[in-house]
């Protein structure tokens, strides 16, 4: 094993480490109180019975996988929430060392690789999944999610390639029976061929199947959200429209901004009340971000996969179509983060080969610096669920641009 290697493993278990120790504090959480009883004791879930999970909505959601983890973890551990929690810290690791591989394959590059992986371990906004047993959905489908993408990388160029492909699409199928938020997979998939140039039109019989599926579990995920009547907000399209542009300048902020995270976001505005001008702007904002990333293909094609990788997996929380009570949540961007920390990524070895050796040393410092006040902001923010202090302040109704620079107090 040469010296590269060596440091390369080092690394990474540097790497589980850290995403480990940084929510820490979720092991002596208990079950929030948000959700979290009502999940674990439901009747499938006290009951072991998986094929009633497979079968019925839960709680206006159909992820099965998740209702039988429940069921696996209560039987054996009898409702202890330390091992729930502990469960979700171990998923999220798995998770970053998919995302490792993943772009281990698609970038032929440790560093940029690393960094991503890293991001995606430590970033304050994954908080709420890790943290919140009821995230579980999210922590679980991100591993089958992952592990498609993998296989199905793995399967280009590969003489076993129709093996890959079929792990693939029952990773895909497992995927979708933890979260329907996975349905986006597809897109994904084009959008990796299309990346390393392997886009041709002998891939559509690859691609029908994970279609077909993703058409299945859409009707499916629209059923579950809606045979009930519930109504969530009182949003006209036009300006779900509007606010979908606005939600996504707002995940992009979060992604630099870290502070006044909360797991429900306050209303943007209401029903009755004019449109802010914050959102009414906000795709003027988006349009211009959209043409400079088309732009950027005239050069490089990493830009635009990284922010198509943000734009495809975000789109089913955009709030276009109301899925849940939350329209924005942190918990949304555990996929979506991955394509722009691998713009990050690319920006920060861009950067770093370009500086000469004396400001190379400052330039590392600044980002190792950046990685430990996440690290500190994630590691507060799992205290936060700790003491079940969540949620936005009751006194604040609605959205206001001050709640995403004004540092809480």
């Amino acid at each position: 094993m040469n010296t590269l290697k060596t440091n390369q493993i080092f690394l990474i278990i540097i790497l589980l480490f850290v995403s480990f120790f940084t929510f820490i504090p979720a092991i002596n959480s208990g079950f929030a109180k948000l959700d979290d009883k009502f999940m674990v004791f439901h009747k499938s879930v006290k009951n072991m019975d998986i094929k009633e999970a497979f079968i019925e909505e839960h709680f206006a959601m159909y992820h099965p996988l998740v209702t039988v983890s429940y069921a696996i973890e209560n039987k054996l551990f009898v409702a202890t929430p330390e091992f729930f929690h502990f469960d979700n810290m171990l998923l999220h690791c798995i998770n970053t060392i998919f995302v490792l591989m993943i772009f281990l394959l698609l970038t032929k590059n440790f560093n940029i690789s690393y960094i991503i992986a890293l991001l995606f371990a430590i970033h304050p906004l994954h908080t709420e999944v890790v943290a919140w047993i009821s995230a579980r959905k999210d922590t679980l489908y991100s591993i089958f999610y992952l592990a498609s993408i993998y296989f199905y990388i793995k399967s280009l160029d590969s003489k076993k390639e129709k093996i890959y492909i079929a792990i693939s699409f029952i990773c895909f199928l497992l995927s979708c029976f933890s979260k329907v938020m996975a349905v986006t997979l597809p897109a994904v998939l084009i959008l990796i061929d299309f990346y390393l140039n392997k886009l041709n039109k002998q891939k559509i019989k690859i691609y029908l199947p994970f279609i077909l599926v993703t058409i299945f579990f859409i009707i499916g995920g629209i059923h579950a959200h809606y045979y009930t009547g519930f109504k969530y907000t009182e949003y006209g399209l036009f300006n779900k429209f509007l606010n979908a542009h606005f939600h996504i300048l707002f995940y992009i902020t979060k992604l630099f901004l870290p502070i006044n995270l909360y797991c429900m976001y306050p209303k943007l505005y209401s029903e009755n009340m004019a449109v802010p001008l914050y959102v009414t702007v906000s795709p003027i904002l988006v349009y211009l971000l959209t043409f400079f990333v088309i732009y950027s293909l005239k050069y490089s094609k990493k830009i635009f996969f990284g922010f198509s990788f943000f734009i495809i997996t975000i789109s089913p929380c955009l709030g276009i179509f109301t899925i849940g009570k939350a329209t924005m949540a942190d918990r949304y961007m555990y996929i979506p983060l991955i394509g722009l920390a691998y713009i990050l990524a690319e920006f920060f070895i861009y950067i770093y080969n370009k500086l000469k050796n004396k400001f190379r040393v400052l330039f590392l410092s600044i980002g190792i610096i950046i990685i430990c006040l996440f690290i500190y902001l994630s590691f507060m923010r799992t205290i936060d669920w700790k003491n079940n202090a969540f949620r936005a302040p009751q006194n604040i109704k609605y959205y206001t641009p001050d709640l995403l620079f004004c540092i809480k107090k």
